[in-house]
């Protein structure tokens, strides 16, 4: 039996710690002995206890990149408790360290790739240095897009045989109920088309764009509604600049939300304005419930919504293509349905089942 220590630098159950729970509990039973590494106890820590999975502390006390201590607790434990496996989701350090230890089989994924594709063009030696020799202290690097892959060969000078591209996944039949409780939604007749973002209240989403998008957008018509959901350090800087633009009847920040599918189901349709990303959960999980999406061209969005057939694709920071193709989903009621109805067929392709089974596969080569 293998043992795997999956490694992350979160304290909450956000995407990246998610994709490593879904992971361990679709991984082939009594295959794997497992550890899921964490940089201090805290509710994270809790709920993988509660999902019976083993949690090591690496005493990290920060999720700000890897301290000295917990780089050395990370090298104990993989030296004494028999690691075969280092699975890095957070940072080429563990990877490193494994290879320390002689480690053949060390990977790290890439939940995108955190730089805009014009701050890769003129990044320092230094940083694209940085970036460059994490391909010698992995077997693979997983890219969870073919975008993502392309990236790396192009930017960051990649060997295509170190990456390997497996896309995230998601149970969408566990969305059967949400999408008929979308499809109640959309027999309102208030003729107002409700959008909703989601996401962190970051410089990488990408807000002050689409509140700018959104101003745009209210010289043309009042039918809409956008609501943000989320939590962040930007927030006051949103609510100055949705003031600023007279939108306080039209624009709306709610706070972050445990029972997201329950809200998601209220709207009429995702709008994501990042400027990086990878490829957000959100946008698979709004897809198999029926939702029509608009984003930007970033991470690998355009490699699981085909633009004009699941939804519109626009160019990252441009404010005119988002109001653009929100004005199109609030006049067309057609459109909208038959990119939802092509969402749902479409997210069929990136189930959980076949996310483990390419990572099964990997680990076993």
């Amino acid at each position: 039996m293998q043992k795997i220590l999956y490694i992350a630098l979160g304290e909450n159950l956000n995407g990246t710690e998610r994709f490593i729970l879904d992971l361990i509990k679709y991984l082939p039973e009594n295959k794997y002995d497992i550890y899921f590494g964490v940089p201090y106890e805290s509710k994270l820590s809790e709920i993988i206890r509660k999902k019976g999975i083993k949690v090591f502390n690496f005493k990290n006390n920060s999720m700000d990149g890897f301290k000295p201590v917990g780089i050395y607790e990370i090298y104990k434990f993989i030296r004494d408790n028999g690691i075969s496996i280092v699975h890095s989701n957070s940072g080429i350090i563990p990877c490193v360290v494994g290879k320390m230890l002689g480690l053949k089989k060390c990977y790290e994924t890439r939940h995108g790739l955190f730089y805009t594709d014009e701050y890769m063009k003129r990044m320092s030696l230094l940083k694209y240095l940085h970036e460059y020799v994490k391909q010698f202290f992995v077997e693979y690097q997983v890219a969870i897009s073919d975008n993502d892959k392309k990236r790396l060969i192009d930017f960051f000078s990649y060997s295509e045989k170190k990456i390997n591209v497996i896309y995230n996944g998601i149970n969408a039949t566990d969305f059967a109920g949400f999408s008929e409780a979308y499809e109640l939604n959309q027999r309102r007749n208030d003729g107002v088309f409700r959008f909703l973002n989601i996401g962190r209240f970051t410089y990488q989403k990408g807000q002050d764009i689409l509140i700018r998008a959104a101003a745009l957008l209210r010289k043309e018509t009042d039918n809409f509604r956008l609501t943000l959901i989320g939590q962040g350090e930007d927030r006051s800087n949103l609510e100055n600049l949705i003031r600023e633009n007279g939108l306080s009847d039209f624009v709306c920040i709610e706070g972050y939300k445990t029972d997201i599918f329950d809200h998601i189901v209220k709207y009429d349709g995702l709008v994501m304005s990042s400027r990086y990303e990878g490829v957000p959960y959100v946008v698979l999980e709004s897809m198999a419930i029926g939702l029509p999406v608009v984003s930007t061209k970033v991470g690998g969005i355009d490699n699981v919504i085909k633009n004009g057939q699941g939804g519109i694709i626009v160019d990252e920071g441009d404010a005119v293509g988002l109001k653009n193709a929100m004005l199109r989903l609030v006049n067309d009621k057609d459109l909208r349905s038959y990119f939802g109805n092509n969402a749902r067929k479409a997210v069929l392709n990136y189930s959980i089942e076949n996310m483990a089974r390419h990572y099964d596969n990997m680990y076993s080569s």
